[in-house]
C-alpha cells in the first residue's frame, strides 16, 4: 500500500501494531467496497420498482378514465328499474288473479261435493 500513511520504517517494536492497522484499513477498504456495491444494487432495485409502481399507476388511471360517473350509472340505470317496476306489477297482478281463479276453483269443486253428496241421499 504505497502511498498509505503507514508506509514508513518503524522500529521492530511498533511493527506489528502497523501490520495490524495495515489489516484493519484493508477490512474498512473491503467493507466500504462491499456497501458501495450494495448500495448500487438497493438503488437498481429500487428504481425498478418504482418503473413498475408509475406503470400500475398510469394502468389505473388509464381505466379509471373509461369508468362511467355516478350520473351515466344512474341514467341508465333509470329504463332497467322502470322495466323491474313494470315486472313486479304484473307478477303481483298475475298472482293475485291466481289467488281469486284458486278461491273459485275451490267454492266450485266444493258445490260438486255437496251437489253429490245431495244427489246421493235423496
Amino acid at each position: 500500500m504505497t502511498g498509505n500513511k503507514f508506509d514508513f520504517p518503524v522500529c521492530g517494536h511498533h511493527s506489528g501494531l502497523v501490520k495490524e492497522l495495515k489489516a484493519l484499513r484493508m477490512l474498512m477498504d473491503e467493507r466500504e467496497k462491499q456497501g458501495r456495491e450494495a448500495l448500487k444494487i438497493a438503488r437498481e432495485d429500487m428504481e425498478r420498482r418504482l418503473e413498475s409502481m408509475n406503470e400500475f399507476r398510469a394502468q389505473l388511471e388509464k381505466q379509471t378514465k373509461e369508468f362511467k360517473g355516478i350520473t351515466e350509472c344512474r341514467l341508465e340505470m333509470d329504463p332497467v328499474r322502470r322495466d323491474v317496476k313494470d315486472i313486479r306489477r304484473i307478477i303481483d297482478t298475475q298472482s293475485g288473479a291466481r289467488k281469486w281463479s284458486d278461491h273459485i276453483v275451490t267454492v266450485i269443486i266444493g258445490l260438486i261435493v255437496l251437489l253429490c253428496v245431495w244427489v246421493l241421499t235423496k
